[in-house]
Protein backbone atom coordinates (compact mmCIF):
# COMPACT_ATOMS: atom_id res chain seq x y z
CA UNK A 1 0.00 0.00 0.00
CA UNK A 2 0.94 3.76 -0.88
CA UNK A 3 0.19 4.96 2.25
CA UNK A 4 2.14 8.32 1.42
CA UNK A 5 -0.05 8.93 -1.12
CA UNK A 6 -3.04 8.19 0.30
CA UNK A 7 -2.34 10.28 3.64
CA UNK A 8 -1.92 13.47 1.14
CA UNK A 9 -4.84 12.67 -0.43
CA UNK A 10 -7.06 12.78 2.91
CA UNK A 11 -4.67 15.55 3.77
CA UNK A 12 -5.50 17.96 0.69
CA UNK A 13 -9.32 16.94 0.84
CA UNK A 14 -8.81 17.58 5.01
CA UNK A 15 -8.29 21.00 4.34
CA UNK A 16 -10.98 22.19 2.31
CA UNK A 17 -13.45 19.34 2.12
CA UNK A 18 -16.70 18.18 3.99
CA UNK A 19 -16.75 14.65 5.00
CA UNK A 20 -18.26 13.45 2.40
CA UNK A 21 -15.11 15.00 0.00
CA UNK A 22 -13.26 12.52 2.41
CA UNK A 23 -15.17 9.41 2.28
CA UNK A 24 -15.74 9.47 -1.59
CA UNK A 25 -12.01 10.39 -2.13
CA UNK A 26 -10.72 7.76 0.34
CA UNK A 27 -13.21 4.81 -1.36
CA UNK A 28 -12.12 5.88 -5.07
CA UNK A 29 -8.80 5.99 -4.29
CA UNK A 30 -8.91 2.04 -2.51
CA UNK A 31 -11.37 0.93 -4.41
CA UNK A 32 -13.64 -0.33 -1.24
CA UNK A 33 -16.99 0.57 0.31
CA UNK A 34 -16.57 3.58 3.22
CA UNK A 35 -18.77 5.18 5.69
CA UNK A 36 -18.06 7.49 8.40
CA UNK A 37 -20.79 7.43 11.42
CA UNK A 38 -21.34 9.65 14.15
CA UNK A 39 -21.29 8.59 18.47
CA UNK A 40 -25.06 7.23 17.84
CA UNK A 41 -24.16 5.08 14.94
CA UNK A 42 -26.12 7.63 12.54
CA UNK A 43 -24.15 7.64 8.74
CA UNK A 44 -22.53 11.25 8.14
CA UNK A 45 -21.48 10.60 4.72
CA UNK A 46 -20.48 7.23 2.99
CA UNK A 47 -19.20 6.02 -0.81
CA UNK A 48 -20.41 4.38 -3.16
CA UNK A 49 -24.17 4.44 -2.70
CA UNK A 50 -25.39 1.41 -3.55
CA UNK A 51 -26.47 -2.03 -1.77
CA UNK A 52 -23.47 -5.15 -1.43
CA UNK A 53 -26.09 -7.41 0.03
CA UNK A 54 -24.38 -7.37 3.63
CA UNK A 55 -27.37 -6.44 6.70
CA UNK A 56 -25.08 -3.25 8.03
CA UNK A 57 -23.71 -1.51 5.06
CA UNK A 58 -27.63 -1.93 3.42
CA UNK A 59 -29.44 -0.92 6.19
CA UNK A 60 -27.01 2.09 6.55
CA UNK A 61 -27.74 3.21 3.23
CA UNK A 62 -31.81 2.71 3.11
CA UNK A 63 -32.52 4.50 6.85
CA UNK A 64 -29.39 6.73 7.32
CA UNK A 65 -28.13 5.15 10.39
CA UNK A 66 -27.32 1.54 12.29
CA UNK A 67 -30.89 -0.21 12.81
CA UNK A 68 -30.86 -1.05 16.60
CA UNK A 69 -31.27 -4.79 16.21
CA UNK A 70 -27.40 -4.30 13.93
CA UNK A 71 -26.32 -3.08 17.03
CA UNK A 72 -27.83 -5.44 19.48
CA UNK A 73 -25.89 -8.50 17.23
CA UNK A 74 -22.70 -6.07 17.70
CA UNK A 75 -23.24 -6.32 21.88
CA UNK A 76 -23.77 -9.97 21.31
CA UNK A 77 -20.81 -10.75 19.39
CA UNK A 78 -16.97 -9.84 20.17
CA UNK A 79 -17.43 -5.85 21.24
CA UNK A 80 -19.68 -5.78 24.40
CA UNK A 81 -19.32 -1.81 24.04
CA UNK A 82 -19.72 -1.48 20.65
CA UNK A 83 -16.45 0.53 20.10
CA UNK A 84 -13.44 -0.52 18.31
CA UNK A 85 -9.91 0.11 19.79
CA UNK A 86 -8.40 0.07 16.58
CA UNK A 87 -8.59 -1.39 12.92
CA UNK A 88 -10.51 -4.80 13.27
CA UNK A 89 -11.61 -6.85 10.93
CA UNK A 90 -14.66 -8.01 11.72
CA UNK A 91 -15.84 -11.65 9.97
CA UNK A 92 -18.78 -12.51 12.88
CA UNK A 93 -22.39 -12.17 12.81
CA UNK A 94 -24.41 -11.93 10.09
CA UNK A 95 -21.33 -9.90 8.10
CA UNK A 96 -21.93 -10.61 4.19
CA UNK A 97 -19.00 -8.81 3.37
CA UNK A 98 -15.53 -8.25 5.98
CA UNK A 99 -14.83 -4.72 6.96
CA UNK A 100 -12.28 -2.69 8.98
CA UNK A 101 -13.78 -0.88 11.71
CA UNK A 102 -12.71 1.76 14.47
CA UNK A 103 -13.50 4.03 16.44
CA UNK A 104 -12.91 7.49 16.67
CA UNK A 105 -12.14 8.41 19.87
CA UNK A 106 -10.01 11.77 21.40
CA UNK A 107 -9.19 12.12 25.32
CA UNK A 108 -11.63 9.56 26.33
CA UNK A 109 -14.56 11.00 23.82
CA UNK A 110 -16.13 9.08 21.69
CA UNK A 111 -16.61 11.33 18.40
CA UNK A 112 -17.41 8.78 15.66
CA UNK A 113 -16.79 5.31 13.60
CA UNK A 114 -15.06 4.29 10.49
CA UNK A 115 -15.72 0.90 8.59
CA UNK A 116 -13.90 -0.06 5.54
CA UNK A 117 -16.21 -2.46 3.49
CA UNK A 118 -13.73 -4.86 2.22
CA UNK A 119 -15.45 -5.09 -1.65
CA UNK A 120 -12.44 -5.46 -3.34
CA UNK A 121 -10.74 -8.43 -2.65
CA UNK A 122 -7.54 -7.97 -4.33
CA UNK A 123 -6.18 -5.49 -2.03
CA UNK A 124 -4.76 -7.35 0.33
CA UNK A 125 -6.41 -7.55 4.26
CA UNK A 126 -3.47 -5.95 6.26
CA UNK A 127 -3.93 -2.64 3.49
CA UNK A 128 -7.37 -2.41 4.09
CA UNK A 129 -6.21 -2.01 7.82
CA UNK A 130 -3.69 0.18 7.42
CA UNK A 131 -6.45 2.19 5.29
CA UNK A 132 -8.67 2.27 7.99
CA UNK A 133 -6.29 3.42 10.37
CA UNK A 134 -5.16 6.42 7.97
CA UNK A 135 -8.91 7.31 8.25
CA UNK A 136 -9.34 7.12 11.71
CA UNK A 137 -6.16 9.63 12.41
CA UNK A 138 -8.16 12.28 9.29
CA UNK A 139 -11.34 12.04 10.71
CA UNK A 140 -10.13 12.45 14.22
CA UNK A 141 -8.83 15.75 13.39
CA UNK A 142 -11.85 16.86 11.06
CA UNK A 143 -14.52 15.54 13.87
CA UNK A 144 -12.48 17.60 16.58
CA UNK A 145 -12.61 20.67 14.54
CA UNK A 146 -15.79 20.16 13.02
CA UNK A 147 -19.13 21.61 13.97
CA UNK A 148 -20.88 18.00 13.76
CA UNK A 149 -19.78 17.52 17.20
CA UNK A 150 -19.58 19.72 19.18
CA UNK A 151 -21.12 23.78 18.51
CA UNK A 152 -21.96 26.36 21.01
CA UNK A 153 -25.83 25.48 21.96
CA UNK A 154 -24.31 22.39 22.70
CA UNK A 155 -22.34 23.82 24.97
CA UNK A 156 -24.72 25.89 26.60
CA UNK A 157 -27.48 23.27 27.07
CA UNK A 158 -24.67 21.08 28.79
CA UNK A 159 -24.46 23.84 31.32
CA UNK A 160 -28.14 24.65 31.48
CA UNK A 161 -28.30 20.33 32.18
CA UNK A 162 -26.13 20.56 35.02
CA UNK A 163 -27.54 23.04 36.78
CA UNK A 164 -30.76 21.40 36.39
CA UNK A 165 -28.69 18.35 38.45
CA UNK A 166 -27.01 19.81 40.96
CA UNK A 167 -30.07 21.63 42.14
CA UNK A 168 -29.19 25.34 41.59
CA UNK A 169 -32.19 27.38 41.52
CA UNK A 170 -34.19 27.29 38.61
CA UNK A 171 -35.43 30.70 38.04
CA UNK A 172 -38.06 32.05 35.20
CA UNK A 173 -34.52 33.60 33.82
CA UNK A 174 -32.81 30.64 33.33
CA UNK A 175 -36.44 28.64 31.87
CA UNK A 176 -36.70 31.20 29.10
CA UNK A 177 -32.61 30.91 28.09
CA UNK A 178 -33.97 27.01 28.24
CA UNK A 179 -36.59 27.80 25.49
CA UNK A 180 -33.82 29.84 23.72
CA UNK A 181 -31.66 26.93 23.34
CA UNK A 182 -33.82 24.07 23.30
CA UNK A 183 -36.55 25.49 21.30
CA UNK A 184 -38.60 23.61 24.62
CA UNK A 185 -40.46 24.56 27.58
CA UNK A 186 -39.04 22.98 30.45
CA UNK A 187 -42.53 21.94 32.05
CA UNK A 188 -43.62 19.05 33.84
CA UNK A 189 -44.37 16.58 34.10
CA UNK A 190 -41.20 15.78 34.79
CA UNK A 191 -39.48 11.94 35.23
CA UNK A 192 -35.81 10.79 36.62
CA UNK A 193 -34.30 7.92 35.34
CA UNK A 194 -30.95 6.82 35.86
CA UNK A 195 -27.84 4.46 34.91
CA UNK A 196 -24.61 3.15 36.73
CA UNK A 197 -21.97 4.98 34.55
CA UNK A 198 -19.22 2.48 36.26
CA UNK A 199 -21.04 -0.58 34.79
CA UNK A 200 -20.83 1.04 30.93
CA UNK A 201 -18.73 2.10 28.69
CA UNK A 202 -18.93 5.76 27.57
CA UNK A 203 -19.84 4.69 24.00
CA UNK A 204 -23.13 3.29 25.51
CA UNK A 205 -23.47 6.75 27.35
CA UNK A 206 -23.15 8.51 24.06
CA UNK A 207 -25.32 6.26 21.96
CA UNK A 208 -28.37 6.49 24.94
CA UNK A 209 -28.11 9.93 25.19
CA UNK A 210 -28.53 10.58 21.41
CA UNK A 211 -31.34 8.09 20.70
CA UNK A 212 -33.82 8.68 23.85
CA UNK A 213 -35.99 11.17 21.37
CA UNK A 214 -37.20 7.83 20.19
CA UNK A 215 -38.88 7.17 23.65
CA UNK A 216 -39.80 10.55 24.33
CA UNK A 217 -39.18 14.49 22.77
CA UNK A 218 -38.45 16.35 25.38
CA UNK A 219 -35.29 14.85 27.54
CA UNK A 220 -32.20 16.01 28.84
CA UNK A 221 -28.95 14.11 29.39
CA UNK A 222 -26.03 14.74 32.20
CA UNK A 223 -23.50 12.60 34.08
CA UNK A 224 -23.03 13.32 37.45
CA UNK A 225 -20.51 11.11 40.05
CA UNK A 226 -20.85 8.09 38.16
CA UNK A 227 -24.50 7.93 36.93
CA UNK A 228 -26.26 8.65 34.05
CA UNK A 229 -29.14 10.98 34.62
CA UNK A 230 -32.37 11.21 32.39
CA UNK A 231 -34.45 13.77 32.14
CA UNK A 232 -38.09 13.34 30.82
CA UNK A 233 -39.67 16.56 31.14
CA UNK A 234 -43.51 17.98 29.17
CA UNK A 235 -44.88 14.13 29.97
CA UNK A 236 -48.84 14.86 29.67
CA UNK A 237 -50.62 12.36 31.74
CA UNK A 238 -50.23 9.06 33.55
CA UNK A 239 -51.65 6.84 30.99
CA UNK A 240 -48.97 8.24 28.41
CA UNK A 241 -45.73 7.81 30.63
CA UNK A 242 -46.96 4.31 31.32
CA UNK A 243 -46.73 3.67 27.58
CA UNK A 244 -43.26 5.61 27.82
CA UNK A 245 -42.23 2.97 30.42
CA UNK A 246 -42.78 0.96 28.46
CA UNK A 247 -41.29 1.77 25.28
CA UNK A 248 -38.02 2.31 27.16
CA UNK A 249 -38.01 -0.91 29.20
CA UNK A 250 -38.09 -2.19 25.33
CA UNK A 251 -35.33 -0.11 24.76
CA UNK A 252 -33.52 -1.27 27.57
CA UNK A 253 -34.24 -4.54 26.89
CA UNK A 254 -31.67 -4.43 23.65
CA UNK A 255 -29.15 -3.44 25.47
CA UNK A 256 -29.44 -5.45 28.92
CA UNK A 257 -29.03 -2.11 30.87
CA UNK A 258 -30.66 -1.67 34.59
CA UNK A 259 -32.24 1.68 35.16
CA UNK A 260 -33.97 3.22 37.70
CA UNK A 261 -36.73 5.74 37.30
CA UNK A 262 -38.29 7.76 39.71
CA UNK A 263 -42.15 8.93 40.48
CA UNK A 264 -43.16 11.70 38.01
CA UNK A 265 -43.49 15.26 39.53
CA UNK A 266 -44.39 18.11 38.48
CA UNK A 267 -41.63 20.53 40.02
CA UNK A 268 -38.16 20.96 38.51
CA UNK A 269 -37.25 21.98 42.17
CA UNK A 270 -37.81 18.48 43.44
CA UNK A 271 -35.35 16.92 40.89
CA UNK A 272 -32.58 16.11 43.29
CA UNK A 273 -35.35 14.04 45.54
CA UNK A 274 -36.02 12.01 42.44
CA UNK A 275 -32.28 11.57 41.25
CA UNK A 276 -31.77 9.90 44.79
CA UNK A 277 -35.38 7.74 43.46
CA UNK A 278 -33.56 6.91 40.55
CA UNK A 279 -30.04 5.87 42.05
CA UNK A 280 -32.24 3.51 44.82
CA UNK A 281 -34.41 1.92 42.21
CA UNK A 282 -31.15 1.51 40.29
CA UNK A 283 -29.18 -0.01 42.69
CA UNK A 284 -32.11 -2.01 44.52
CA UNK A 285 -33.72 -3.51 41.27
CA UNK A 286 -30.32 -4.70 40.24
CA UNK A 287 -30.43 -7.08 43.47
CA UNK A 288 -32.93 -8.32 43.59
CA UNK A 289 -33.83 -11.72 41.70
CA UNK A 290 -36.01 -10.67 38.26
CA UNK A 291 -35.20 -10.42 34.20
CA UNK A 292 -36.73 -6.89 34.76
CA UNK A 293 -33.99 -3.94 33.54
CA UNK A 294 -36.59 -1.35 34.41
CA UNK A 295 -36.81 -0.26 38.14
CA UNK A 296 -39.64 1.81 39.03
CA UNK A 297 -39.45 3.39 42.59
CA UNK A 298 -43.05 3.73 43.41
CA UNK A 299 -42.93 -0.35 42.62
CA UNK A 300 -40.03 -0.33 45.15
CA UNK A 301 -40.84 2.34 47.57
CA UNK A 302 -41.63 -0.23 50.20
CA UNK A 303 -38.54 -2.54 49.47
CA UNK A 304 -36.16 0.40 49.23
CA UNK A 305 -37.91 1.57 52.88
CA UNK A 306 -36.91 -1.99 54.30
CA UNK A 307 -33.53 -1.76 53.06
CA UNK A 308 -32.36 0.63 55.67
CA UNK A 309 -33.83 -1.96 58.14
CA UNK A 310 -31.69 -4.45 56.84
CA UNK A 311 -28.39 -3.26 55.99
CA UNK A 312 -28.42 -1.25 59.14
CA UNK A 313 -29.80 -3.38 61.39
CA UNK A 314 -28.41 -6.72 62.78
CA UNK A 315 -31.48 -9.61 62.08
CA UNK A 316 -31.92 -10.42 65.41
CA UNK A 317 -32.41 -7.35 66.23
CA UNK A 318 -35.51 -6.75 63.46
CA UNK A 319 -36.79 -10.07 64.16
CA UNK A 320 -39.72 -10.67 66.24
CA UNK A 321 -39.13 -13.27 69.11
CA UNK A 322 -42.01 -14.98 68.08
CA UNK A 323 -40.83 -15.94 64.57
CA UNK A 324 -37.87 -17.55 66.85
CA UNK A 325 -40.32 -19.31 69.34
CA UNK A 326 -42.38 -20.55 65.91
CA UNK A 327 -39.43 -22.16 64.48
CA UNK A 328 -38.16 -23.95 66.94
CA UNK A 329 -41.64 -25.58 67.83
CA UNK A 330 -42.19 -26.32 64.08
CA UNK A 331 -38.88 -27.87 64.03
CA UNK A 332 -39.64 -29.87 67.48
CA UNK A 333 -43.52 -30.85 66.32
CA UNK A 334 -43.27 -30.85 62.94
CA UNK A 335 -45.98 -28.19 63.01
CA UNK A 336 -46.42 -25.21 60.27
CA UNK A 337 -46.96 -22.51 62.65
CA UNK A 338 -44.15 -20.42 61.47
CA UNK A 339 -45.31 -20.45 57.80
CA UNK A 340 -49.09 -20.00 58.74
CA UNK A 341 -48.86 -16.77 60.25
CA UNK A 342 -45.88 -15.76 57.27
CA UNK A 343 -48.77 -16.44 54.76
CA UNK A 344 -51.29 -15.02 57.43
CA UNK A 345 -49.02 -11.42 57.52
CA UNK A 346 -48.67 -12.02 54.05
CA UNK A 347 -52.49 -11.34 53.22
CA UNK A 348 -52.63 -8.47 55.59
CA UNK A 349 -54.37 -10.68 57.79
CA UNK A 350 -57.28 -12.05 55.55
CA UNK A 351 -58.01 -15.70 56.64
CA UNK A 352 -59.95 -16.68 53.30
CA UNK A 353 -57.05 -15.43 51.32
CA UNK A 354 -54.41 -17.04 53.41
CA UNK A 355 -55.91 -20.33 53.64
CA UNK A 356 -56.51 -20.52 49.64
CA UNK A 357 -52.64 -19.91 49.84
CA UNK A 358 -51.94 -22.49 52.07
CA UNK A 359 -54.51 -24.95 50.57
CA UNK A 360 -56.41 -25.85 53.66
CA UNK A 361 -59.59 -24.84 55.31
CA UNK A 362 -60.32 -21.58 56.58
CA UNK A 363 -61.12 -23.31 60.10
CA UNK A 364 -57.85 -25.04 60.40
CA UNK A 365 -56.04 -21.72 59.58
CA UNK A 366 -57.85 -20.00 62.29
CA UNK A 367 -56.99 -22.86 64.50
CA UNK A 368 -53.29 -22.16 64.51
CA UNK A 369 -53.50 -18.67 64.46
CA UNK A 370 -55.85 -19.30 67.43
CA UNK A 371 -53.07 -21.65 69.00
CA UNK A 372 -50.30 -19.09 68.57
CA UNK A 373 -52.26 -16.31 70.07
CA UNK A 374 -53.14 -18.76 72.88
CA UNK A 375 -49.19 -20.48 73.78
CA UNK A 376 -47.86 -16.88 73.18
CA UNK A 377 -50.32 -14.82 75.09
CA UNK A 378 -50.31 -12.31 71.89
CA UNK A 379 -53.60 -11.25 70.15
CA UNK A 380 -53.55 -9.79 66.51
CA UNK A 381 -56.81 -7.86 67.66
CA UNK A 382 -54.20 -5.87 69.42
CA UNK A 383 -53.24 -3.05 67.10
CA UNK A 384 -49.69 -2.17 68.44
CA UNK A 385 -48.89 -5.77 68.27
CA UNK A 386 -49.73 -6.34 64.58
CA UNK A 387 -47.69 -3.28 63.56
CA UNK A 388 -44.64 -4.61 65.07
CA UNK A 389 -45.06 -8.32 63.62
CA UNK A 390 -45.90 -6.96 60.85
CA UNK A 391 -43.03 -4.95 60.13
CA UNK A 392 -40.94 -7.37 61.23
CA UNK A 393 -42.33 -9.77 59.22
CA UNK A 394 -42.00 -7.64 55.98
CA UNK A 395 -38.16 -6.41 57.13
CA UNK A 396 -37.36 -10.67 57.69
CA UNK A 397 -38.72 -11.56 54.33
CA UNK A 398 -37.13 -8.75 52.44
CA UNK A 399 -33.84 -9.51 53.85
CA UNK A 400 -34.31 -13.39 53.26
CA UNK A 401 -34.77 -12.05 49.53
CA UNK A 402 -31.38 -10.20 49.84
CA UNK A 403 -29.59 -13.52 51.79
CA UNK A 404 -28.93 -11.25 55.08
CA UNK A 405 -31.56 -12.43 57.28
CA UNK A 406 -32.11 -16.51 57.36
CA UNK A 407 -35.01 -17.57 59.61
CA UNK A 408 -33.98 -21.45 58.96
CA UNK A 409 -30.84 -20.82 60.59
CA UNK A 410 -32.44 -19.24 63.69
CA UNK A 411 -32.22 -20.96 66.73
CA UNK A 412 -33.90 -20.10 70.43
CA UNK A 413 -31.83 -17.85 72.32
Amino acid sequence: MDSSSFYSLLLKKLSYGSAADIVRAAAEFTGQHIVLLDPSYKVLASWPHELIGDPYWDAQQQYGYVPEENLHKIFENRCPDATFNGPTYITWSEVVCPRSASSIIHDGKLLGHISIYHTDKSVPEEDIQEFCSCLENVFRVFLLNNSLVTTASTTVMSALVSKVFTGQHISQAFRDEWKAISGDELKGGFLVATVSEQTLHKSILDLISTRLGNIHRYFAFAEIEKFGYILFYGIPSQNYLHSMLARLGDYLHGYRLHCGVSDMFNDIGDVQYHMYQGRKALKLGGQLVGSELLHAYGSLRTDIMLSYICENMESKNYMHPLFRYLREEDKLNGTQYYQTLSVYLDCMCDSAKAARSLFIHRNTLLYRINHIEEAYNCSMDDEKFLKDILLSHLACSFGERLGVCENSQVQTP
